[in-house]
Parts: structure tokens; C-alpha cells; sequence
């Protein structure tokens, strides 16, 4: 219970404290470095280098529908590219709250640990497998909006010191509770009518179609003006309020959308075991998808899904130590 403590005194403290009265941040302007260089004219005057992220996507896609299957595709293979989707969409929420908002958090995957917990339950009371993604999705944009309500009043490293102390009290005590995981949950798998997704291989196609519903609403969001206040806030606060921007709405919208993204994946990832267990939701974990994001690219939209590949795909695909190899991609990215 100690963690426990710790994580209510540290949410207490940060609320309670005063903001600062100056707006000023040294942040201010440094998270500019994240963004693409503009394309040379004569490449956007090309549909095909406007449109290439998007197509490199439908791409990607086809292959993992048709090549995939055909020549690669074992119960194991497709138990971990499931979990590897998972993380993707767990890591689209830190691409939200991190790269676009620009606030570190370290609790994302404990957020998918409720978010699993939650749907697991749902659909045991409903039966109705599509009310628990859905469970998911709310109850982590709520946590996650009220983990970030100090980030609302000041600036800083706020986020970070509450949402990792989130994380802790999330697997030592919130989730061995015996109303949340209690020593482990066996999760219903997904029928939607007579049509039961009841193997590894049928779940990895259900798994890439909500990876993909994912980063196509999250692509669609961040491309939109909501997505590029956000930006705004993150690069320049002063700036954006000076232009209209209603800072507190859209950080409070951006909280909702990542916690939604978090509760989606651990959902995902809930429903494709036999049996999750508090385990499955180490606070490390929820430090790992900060990594994957990073790796990939913090401020893209396909920066999470290339970094899911990279720290959890290649490892686990090719045997490597997950550690030995994650330290030879963070030298890299460093």
C-alpha cells in the first residue's frame, strides 16, 4: 500500500500547489526539433510525395494481410505481432500526450492495465464483447484526464512525477485488488454474433483492424485544427493563447484522447491472453511505450507502430534480448 500513499500524496501535493505567475517556460520553442524538415518544392509539386506516409501505410497494411499469412504466420508469431499492436496503441497515446501536447507521461500502459481490467469485467457482466473496448476507452480517458489535472495548473515535469507514481501504486496495489485483477483474470475472447475469434491467428487480423481504426482516427485528429493547437501549445503557450487557443479545453481534450487510445490497447491486449495476471502491467512497461514512441518518432503518427516493431517486434521475433537490443536502439536514437 505504500505505493499507493505515495502517488495520492504526490497527486494531493501538485494540486494543491500554486501555478507559477509568470507564463514563461524555458521549454518554450525546444520541441520544434521534433518536426519533419518541409519537403524540397519540387517533391511537393509530386502526389506521391505528399501522400507518402499514407501510402507507405496502405502498403504495410497489405502486406500484413496477404504476405504475412501466407508464409509467416504461426499461433506464436501471431500471439506476439498481437501484442506488439497492442503496444502500438498504447504508444499512440504517448505520441498524443507527449510528442503533440508536450506532457512527459510515464503511466500509459498502467492506464491500459485499468483499461484491461475493466473491459475483461464488462463483457462477463454484458456479454456483449463490444461494450468492453468501449468500458476501456472511457475509464482510461477519465484516469488519465484526472492523473493530469495538476499539468492543468502549472508547468514542468508535473506529468511525469504523477503518472509514474501512478504506475507503481497501479501494480503493487490497484490491480492485485480482488474487485480489479485480483491473482489473474481470464478474458472472454471476441464474438460478435455466431462469429467467434476464437485462435491466435483469427485474433491477429482483429488486432491489426483496430490498430489501423486507431492510427487512422489519430492521424485524422492530429491533422485537423485540434491537432495543430496542440502543437502550438507545446512549441509556444504564450504564442497560442496570445492566438485564441483555449489552452485548458484542449489540453483536457488531449488527456481524454490519450487515455481512450491506452484503455483501447490494454483492451486489446486483455482479450488475446488466456489469462492477465498485474504482472502483464509492470510500471516498466509504461516507461518501455515512452521508448517505442521516442524510437519511432514522438511527434508521428506512425513513429509509435515503427517503434512497437523495432524495441518489441524484432526482440521477440528474432529471439534477441530484449534489453541488449532496446540499449542498441536508444544509443542509436541518442
Amino acid at each position: 500500500i505504500a505505493d499507493l500513499v505515495l502517488a495520492a500524496i504526490a497527486l494531493i501535493f501538485l494540486i494543491a500547489r500554486p501555478p507559477k505567475a509568470s507564463r514563461v517556460s524555458e521549454n518554450d520553442g525546444n520541441w520544434t526539433k521534433l518536426s519533419l524538415r518541409r519537403l524540397p518544392v519540387r517533391y511537393e509539386q509530386l502526389w506521391f510525395g505528399r501522400n507518402f506516409g499514407s501510402v507507405m501505410g496502405v502498403v504495410s497494411l497489405i502486406f500484413m494481410i496477404t504476405v504475412v499469412p501466407l508464409y509467416f504466420l504461426t499461433a506464436t508469431i501471431a500471439s506476439t505481432l498481437t501484442y506488439v499492436f497492442a503496444l502500438g496503441i498504447v504508444a499512440l497515446s504517448v505520441m498524443i500526450i507527449t510528442g503533440r501536447a508536450g506532457q512527459l507521461s510515464l503511466g500509459q500502459f498502467a492506464i491500459a492495465g485499468i483499461g484491461a481490467t475493466v473491459s475483461v469485467k464488462i463483457v462477463d457482466l454484458s456479454g456483449v464483447f463490444v461494450l468492453g473496448p468501449i468500458a476501456a476507452m472511457v475509464i482510461g480517458g477519465l484516469v488519465c484526464l484526472l492523473l493530469g489535472v495538476p499539468a492543468l495548473r502549472t508547468k514542468g515535469l508535473v506529468l511525469a512525477v504523477t503518472t509514474l507514481a501512478f504506475a507503481l501504486a497501479t501494480r503493487s496495489w490497484i490491480l492485485p485488488q480482488d474487485w480489479a485483477m485480483g491473482s489473474g483474470l481470464k478474458p472472454a475472447r471476441p464474438a460478435f454474433g455466431a462469429f467467434e475469434i476464437d485462435s491466435s491467428v483469427r485474433y491477429y487480423f482483429f488486432a491489426l483492424a483496430v490498430l489501423t481504426l486507431a492510427a487512422v482516427f489519430t492521424s485524422w485528429l492530429v491533422k485537423r485544427n485540434w491537432g495543430r493547437e496542440l502543437v502550438a501549445l507545446r512549441d509556444n503557450e504564450g504564442a497560442a493563447r496570445a492566438l485564441g487557443v483555449q489552452v485548458v479545453r484542449r489540453r483536457v481534450e488531449a488527456f481524454l484522447v490519450a487515455g481512450a487510445l491506452a484503455g483501447l490497447g490494454g483492451s486489446l491486449l486483455a482479450h488475446s491472453r488466456p489469462l492477465i495476471t498485474p504482472t502483464d502491467f509492470s510500471a516498466n512497461t509504461s516507461i518501455d511505450v515512452v521508448v517505442i514512441a521516442a524510437v519511432g518518432g514522438i511527434s508521428l503518427v506512425s513513429g509509435p507502430i515503427i517503434g512497437a516493431f523495432l524495441v518489441a517486434g524484432v526482440p521477440l521475433l528474432a529471439g534477441l534480448d530484449a534489453t541488449a537490443s532496446t540499449g542498441l536502439l536508444l544509443l542509436y536514437l541518442v
